[in-house]
């Protein structure tokens, strides 16, 4: 009975802690939601594809910035993809394929991104006009949105701004793992 029970406190401590690495909400896999937790968006074709030991970059001739444009013409994408090594839902990309990319920032300085959300942050050249769409609706709900902040912004600054608390969970991280396991042993031993 101990046995079972450690054995399912652990695979809970750990399934936890590693659920959200491969699992998207819904959300992740709809357009406005992707560009709305976008650095940036290109169009653009693989022109080489370097295989290493944990990951594989891609390097992607930019065709065209559809969002967060940069001055470059050729960018790097890192997928988690290696020679020995593979996370579920990681972008696959073959030479000469025309891409249209979700893109997080990875390191700007080293021309290097990581593509949001995975596999559903790369999409067919034929979502084009549908993410143009979704800009432009976004670009129009924000100019909106600033100008009603604007608005209320000179309306209330005679008052007082009080602090909202966070309802924010922490992430438990490897200390915290290692605190519940510890403490599961503790209690097994106490019992036994």
């Amino acid at each position: 009975m101990k046995r079972t029970l450690l054995f399912l406190i652990l695979i809970l401590i750990f399934s936890s802690t590693n659920a959200t690495a491969t699992i998207w909400t819904p959300e992740a896999f709809e357009i406005p939601y992707q560009i709305n937790h976008s650095n940036r968006i290109i169009t653009g074709t693989v022109t080489d594809i370097q295989q290493y030991y944990d990951r594989t970059e891609v390097a992607i001739e930019v065709d065209e910035w559809l969002m967060g444009p940069l001055p470059l013409e050729e960018i790097t994408v890192i997928t988690e993809i290696g020679k020995f090594s593979e996370r579920i839902g990681e972008p696959k990309f073959t030479e000469n394929e025309t891409v249209l990319l979700m893109l997080k920032d990875a390191d700007v300085s080293d021309n290097r991104f990581k593509v949001l959300y995975g596999e559903p942050g790369k999409h067919l050249l034929s979502d084009k006009d549908i993410i143009l769409r979704e800009l432009d609706h976004k670009n129009k709900t924000t100019e909106f949105v600033l100008a009603n902040e604007a608005t209320l912004e000179s309306e209330s600054k005679n008052e007082t701004d009080e602090e909202i608390p966070s309802n924010e969970i922490p992430f438990i991280g490897l200390a915290g793992m290692s605190i519940a396991v510890s403490g599961a042993f503790l209690l097994l031993r106490k019992y036994d």
